[in-house]
This record gives structure tokens, C-alpha cells and sequence, in this order.
């Protein structure tokens, strides 16, 4: 199994200012191999912690196809270790897992950890309840596109792997404490992952867990105004495996929103 090749988040004086939102956030973000220091900053105070977790990608579910041509869900009976403090049965990926399918998300979030901010695991809130809830229906949907030619083998046990291509908290959740409906801070979450995401070490590390996935199918689920960077990303890496788009589960896949897009096509 591949952990990822960072341990802490390597920045250099690494800077995000957000002058034009009109608050008071100039922060920056340093974390380097030899002290492991991260620091967050701005006009009000100055916080260091000894590292910036990382939320490692788990197995959540497996799968089989039954004889009425609907998918089992299979839950595990009991976490890893590591996943002990997640509300879901989740394990690390293994290199046995032939047959698995890829969901990506963008990165963790407020309930990805705990109040000491130590890591639980992906998709720990709404995100998480979707993905539960609806993960059926939007496998089966993949399969009914015609164009994608991807499907469920009789027999065959599929993995669900999910995914974060910046496992850090790009949403800074744990510093502002403030909700992302509340448009500014949304938008620091997209500036952070996407300073951290054009980081080649990032690239290479998700890159690297990705293919030691062996993926028959990876869905791109990141939120909308991300997605278009792992898209570009899945079409120019993985050009044998069937690829996918689709809405961000929180919110969306509850309302029977998927927009599922092929993406094997744009190859």
C-alpha cells in the first residue's frame, strides 16, 4: 500500500494573501521536513502546530453485482485500526483491490478531524452520508451510459477507494472556525488547494496512490469549481482506465443530482 511520499506538507514560504476579500486573512503556510512546523497567521493572532495532518484515502465499501442486475453493497465489519475514530467500517486500500473504483473528492474538511486536529478519515459528514445513501444509484448510472462501455461483472467483488488529491485542509476550517456557505471563505478554500494542488510534489503523490489503485473506473467528484483541474489531470494521466465526472455528493447527490460525464471521450 501507498501511503503517499508526504509525510507533512513541504512549503517554502509557500503565501495566499486574500486582501481582495476584504477580510483580515494574510496567512502563511510553512512546513518544512527538517522543524515539521506549520503556521498559520494574519492581523489577529499567530497559531503553530507541530505538523499539518494529513487525511489518509480509505477502502469504504465493496460491491458485487446480484442476479436482478442491481449492485450489493458490501459493508466491512469492522475499521482498521487507523480508521478507528470514522463512522464508516473504513480500511486502507490494499494492493489486492484489482477491481477498484476511484472517487475523488478535493480535500478534508471540518469533520475529517477531530477537535485536537488529528485525521479521522475522508468524508466524515454530509459528504459521507451521501456517498452511503447514493453511491448505488450512481455506480448503476455509470454503468446505463452507453458511451463509457464500463461494466459490472458477474461475481467479480469491486472496492470503492475515496480519494483526496489535496489530503490536507485547504477550507483552513480548524484556523477561522467559519462555515463555507459563506462565500469568502469558500473561496480561500479554492485558493489554497490550488496553490497546494500546482505543488509538483502533490501531483506526483496522488498520481502514485492513484495507480497503485489499479482503477477500473474513477469518478471525479470535486466540488464544481475544482473539477475541472483533476478532469484535465485523469484525461492526461490515465489513459487506458474509464473515467468519469460528477456533482460533489453533499447537497447534490441527495436531490438525485449527478450530472454523470464521460470523460473518456475528451482523451
Amino acid at each position: 500500500m501507498v501511503t503517499g511520499i508526504v509525510k507533512n506538507l513541504e512549503f517554502i514560504e509557500f503565501k495566499i494573501n486574500e486582501k481582495s476579500l476584504n477580510i483580515a486573512i494574510n496567512f502563511t503556510l510553512i512546513a518544512k521536513e527538517d522543524n515539521e512546523i506549520f503556521e498559520y497567521s494574519n492581523s489577529n493572532y499567530k497559531l503553530s502546530i507541530k505538523k499539518f495532518p494529513k487525511v489518509n484515502d480509505v477502502r469504504r465499501y465493496g460491491f458485487k453485482k446480484i442476479k436482478d442486475e442491481t449492485l450489493e453493497r458490501i459493508v466491512f465489519k469492522r475499521p482498521d485500526k487507523e480508521f478507528c475514530c470514522s463512522r464508516f467500517m473504513d480500511k486502507n486500500p490494499s494492493e489486492k483491490d484489482e477491481n477498484s473504483i476511484v472517487l475523488i473528492l478535493e480535500s478534508p474538511h471540518k469533520d475529517e478531524f477531530d477537535e485536537n486536529f488529528d485525521p479521522i478519515a475522508p468524508a466524515q459528514g454530509s459528504t459521507g452520508l451521501a456517498i452511503k445513501n447514493k453511491i448505488n444509484v450512481v455506480l448503476m448510472e455509470i454503468e446505463q451510459k452507453e458511451s463509457l462501455k464500463f461494466n459490472f461483472e458477474d461475481g467479480i467483488e469491486y472496492r470503492l477507494i475515496i480519494a483526496n488529491p489535496v489530503p490536507y485542509q485547504t477550507s483552513l476550517w480548524h484556523f477561522h472556525q467559519q462555515s463555507l456557505s459563506i462565500s469568502k471563505y469558500k473561496t480561500i478554500r479554492d485558493n489554497v488547494w490550488k496553490g497546494i494542488w500546482n505543488l509538483p510534489i502533490i501531483k506526483n503523490d496522488f498520481e502514485e496512490r492513484l495507480k497503485s489503485y489499479n482503477p477500473k473506473l474513477i469518478i471525479n467528484a470535486c466540488t464544481s469549481k475544482l473539477t475541472s483541474e483533476i478532469d484535465t489531470f485523469l484525461i492526461d494521466t490515465f489513459l487506458t482506465t474509464k473515467l468519469v465526472s460528477t456533482y460533489h455528493p453533499a447537497v447534490n447527490w441527495n436531490k438525485a443530482s449527478y450530472k454523470i460525464t464521460d470523460l473518456t471521450k475528451e482523451k
